[in-house]
């Protein structure tokens, strides 16, 4: 959020959301992440521990291209086997 015109970033715990739709800048790709994967890879913190929680980098971080979706080209039978689980 924003406060006094100062962007002011609060770190996600476990149990705030079940999964986590992130959108690219180009409006075009997104992913959706279980908050399960994100807790495992330090994305997400666990609610006992403040620990800085790492940002994603979609060039490196091999794993979340398991989750990649396109706004273009939506795969729906993907999108329910990574919702359903």
């Amino acid at each position: 959020g924003i406060v006094n015109k100062v962007r002011k970033y609060q770190q996600y715990f476990e149990g705030d959301n079940d999964f986590y739709w992130l959108n690219s800048p180009d409006k075009i790709s997104f992913w959706v992440v279980p908050e399960k994967i994100l807790i495992e890879y330090g994305h997400v913190s666990k609610r006992d521990k403040k620990n800085k929680i790492k940002n994603i980098n979609i060039n490196t971080c091999k794993w979340i291209e398991t989750y990649y979706f396109s706004y273009n080209n939506f795969d729906m039978d993907k999108f329910n086997k990574i919702f359903n689980s």
